[in-house]
């Protein structure tokens, strides 16, 4: 069964349970009101004939009301969980149909010209990688699963083939999956939050540990409450209650900035908490088998005590409400309150500052690689690469992944001796797209994923791309000049000994064609006796002239036709240097004057 029938079949199962639950919150409309009439009917009789009998009967009527009124709200607790969970499955519907592009998160402060190719290969941005299979609903979630989309580790076939094998785990843990991304849904968990929570928990305030602070906690509500006691049994002056709440309220006073700031924060992460405490508690209760999900909820499965201590972290987030109003204050000055808290929480922080970050990180791990097996489970037809020792790729019928609906397909191979492919053709015919089509391919290839193809077998290489090179006003930087960057690059990653796999296109076309040509030739060279291997497209139809010169280089081309004077593309990749032109055909498309 497809993906997309899994999920519309999810959506029919909870569209027929909201119904159920609608049933039962009419019902108990229909009961509320009744009680309502007969509580009526009730009041009524008591002041009429002040019955003791229509007493007990109010008392017990009330008791009804605010149980059912409980009931009712637990039933719209479950039509708000059971809306969320077709608003996911609706989500993973679009994706499973392409339909992605309209996606919010896009990861764009993650894009960097610095990076070896996540500009040029659209992991993040528009049309991405990221904005498609991103269902990360945390931050640490969020922030590893980009950490892994940028990563440039060389990891071994032993490594690619365990990662292959716990996303292929993941993907079939849909119930699982769903749930990770439902708890923080419902909670509403604000994501930026995190990581200022982790930074609290790291600062300490020992003084409310301190013997001083432990005493002050615990007499001045004894004498407080004593004195309370004594104004209403022994009828002492209300003023020495009034005078005691004051003097509490005072040495509050001298720790309120510390107090407000600790409590403020812990508050504004009380939605955070709780989501946290319950994805944990999921997670440990989860049989992993493969060794990469066990590795990344090690922390979790190994130290039972994550989810308790998260949840009791909740719990004392819960004990606080509204401290600017006037109950607040006669509370806290009679109890301590805030001494009471701050002292929960600071016992806490000493116990868990040093794990509290781990945790978060092993929730992060599976929920990212929770989002990279949505691609298995959404593309049961694509096949996963084969990792040879070669530094080589053979590609059969591979298209680009990110292309909605389906890329053309085609076959490639860069086998020995081959280090170099020169692509050739006519402008729009597909040259771009397919460097971008093997790069993107190279990188799911790397992170464990299938690839959109009929096979793909790859040595492991480090793709570095010159693709969308463009001016920076701001730092006074030309596109030429940001494309020798660029190159500086990929020069050094060559010489550092990395195995360099480059994507270059249509390479230093911000000057001359003599310069060209030449620096292209000779880039080409370098990288080559570096062992890099590669793809330039080109327009220089000269520089394929290199096939003949060294064997390391072969020449590939798209082409147009056209039909009804018509331009055509068929994005075929074929042997040999391009043979067609369009540019002349495209001025004067655009009105220009060839004869004159």
């Amino acid at each position: 069964m497809s993906s997309q029938k899994i999920y519309e079949g999810n959506i029919e199962k909870i569209s027929e349970k909201i119904d159920e639950v609608n049933s039962s919150i009419n019902r108990i409309a229909l009961i509320r009101g009744v009680i309502f009439i007969l509580f009526g009917i009730s009041v009524y009789y008591i002041i009429k004939q002040k019955g003791f009998a229509f007493i007990v009967a109010s008392i017990l009527l009330i008791l009804v009301f605010v149980f059912i009124a409980y009931i009712h709200t637990k039933e719209k607790e479950k039509l708000k969980e059971f809306n969320l969970l077709i608003e996911i499955n609706n989500e993973h519907i679009k994706r499973a149909k392409g339909e992605w592009k309209e996606f919010k998160d896009k990861g764009e402060e993650y894009l960097s010209s610095e990076h070896p190719f996540i500009n040029d290969l659209d992991i993040f941005g528009d049309n991405s990688l990221f904005q498609w299979i991103n269902t990360t609903k945390t931050f640490y979630g969020r922030e590893k699963l980009a950490k892994i989309l940028s990563s440039t580790e060389t990891r071994t076939a032993e490594e690619i083939t365990k990662r292959q094998r716990a996303l292929k785990e993941l993907a079939e843990k849909i119930d699982f999956r769903q749930t990770l991304e439902f708890i923080p849904l419902l909670r509403k968990s604000p994501i930026e939050k995190t990581k200022s929570f982790i930074s609290w928990v790291k600062e300490e305030n020992s003084w409310f540990l301190s013997p001083q602070a432990s005493l002050i906690r615990f007499i001045m509500p004894v004498i407080s409450i004593s004195i309370l006691i004594s104004v209403i049994v022994f009828k002492k002056p209300f003023s020495l209650f009034l005078l005691a709440l004051i003097v509490n309220g005072g040495i509050l006073t001298l720790k309120k900035k510390e107090i407000a700031r600790a409590l403020e924060e812990i508050y504004s992460f009380k939605t955070n908490l709780s989501s946290y405490y319950r994805t944990i508690e999921v997670i440990e209760k989860e049989d992993f088998k493969e060794e990469i999900n066990l590795n990344a909820v090690g922390i979790l499965k190994d130290d039972t005590r994550a989810s308790n201590e998260m949840k009791e972290i909740t719990a004392i987030g819960d004990m606080l409400f509204d401290r600017g109003n006037m109950i607040y204050w006669i509370f806290n000055s009679l109890l301590m309150w805030d001494l009471v808290l701050m002292t929960k929480l600071e016992k806490w922080k000493l116990k868990n500052k040093n794990n509290v970050e781990l945790w978060l990180d092993a929730l992060g791990e599976i929920e990212a690689l929770s989002a990279l097996s949505n691609i298995y489970f959404d593309n049961e037809n694509w096949k996963i690469p084969e990792i040879i020792e070669e530094d080589e790729i053979v590609a059969e019928d591979l298209a680009h992944p990110l292309i909605v609906p389906q890329g053309i397909k085609n076959s490639f191979n860069l086998t020995k001796p081959i280090q170099t492919a020169l692509i050739t053709g006519s402008n729009m015919s597909g040259k771009s797209t397919f460097l971008r089509t093997i790069g993107i391919n190279m990188v799911f290839s790397y992170l464990g994923l299938p690839v959109n193809g009929r096979a793909l077998k790859l040595g492991v290489m480090i793709p570095y791309t010159c693709m969308r090179t463009k001016d920076n006003l701001e730092e006074g930087i030309s596109s030429f000049y940001a494309e020798i960057l660029r190159v500086k690059n990929i020069i050094r990653a060559t010489e550092s000994g990395k195995k360099v796999f480059f994507l270059l296109d249509e390479i230093f076309k911000g000057t001359n064609s003599v310069d060209r040509h030449t620096g292209a030739e000779m880039l080409i060279k370098q990288l080559m006796g570096k062992g890099a291997k590669g793809l330039v497209s080109t327009h220089d139809l000269e520089l394929c002239e290199l096939e003949q010169e060294d064997r390391r280089i072969k020449n590939l081309h798209f082409r147009e036709y056209y039909v009804d004077n018509e331009i055509r593309f068929d994005y075929k990749l074929r042997e040999g240097k391009s043979t067609t032109r369009n540019a002349e055909y495209l001025m004067k498309m655009a009105g220009i004057r060839l004869d004159i």
